[in-house]
């Protein structure tokens, strides 16, 4: 608990579990073998691995929020309730963080040295484009362990995102100094 006057902004403890599966790299995968190169999980933290730019600059602080009812596959009349998950996402500079994570790293493949169609299969644009006469969707590689590789194409977009806002958080220094505030009545 935090003394009279403090600020206790302070994250809920994890359990010993939580702390064990968070705890891991892409150090011994370097091939993507494990989990691919284009993966939503290794696009967005990608922790350890060989990628364009620096890793530890696009930290973000992120949690998410369910909204609607759970999805009952065996219940129709649910099939078109909308539903979906909110992210909120803290950053202190936004362009190099969260912007920068968003356009280069989820929409471009490029980054880890993929093609420009391989977009993140989760929450990536995954736009139709028509290459080689061929029309489709953004492709996912996926490694196998003899060398070759597995290419699915034409992955729909499976996050359509319905609003946005850019919030300011004041920094403890700026929460202080309005606490401080006299404003009368």
């Amino acid at each position: 608990m935090a003394a009279q006057g403090e600020l206790n902004l302070s994250a809920q403890r994890k359990s010993e579990l939580a702390r064990r599966l968070n705890r891991f790299s892409y150090i011994d995968d370097i091939n993507g073998e494990n989990c691919p190169y284009g993966a939503h999980l290794r696009r967005v933290n990608p922790r350890d691995s060989t990628i364009v730019g620096q890793v530890e600059l696009r930290r973000l602080g992120r949690r998410n929020l369910p909204y609607g009812p759970e999805y009952n596959a065996y219940d129709p009349a649910t099939k078109d309730i909308e539903r979906g998950l909110m992210g909120f996402f803290t950053c202190t500079m936004l362009e190099q963080q969260f912007e920068h994570i968003h356009e280069f790293w989820m929409n471009h493949g490029r980054f880890t040295g993929l093609s420009k169609l391989e977009q993140d299969p989760i929450v990536g644009a995954n736009p139709k484009t028509i290459q080689q006469g061929e029309e489709h969707k953004s492709t996912f590689t996926i490694p196998l362990k003899d060398g070759r590789k597995m290419v699915l194409k034409g992955l729909p977009r499976f996050v359509i995102p319905r609003g946005g806002a850019y919030v300011l958080i004041p920094s403890i220094t700026g929460l202080r100094f309005l606490a401080g505030l006299d404003v009368g009545e």
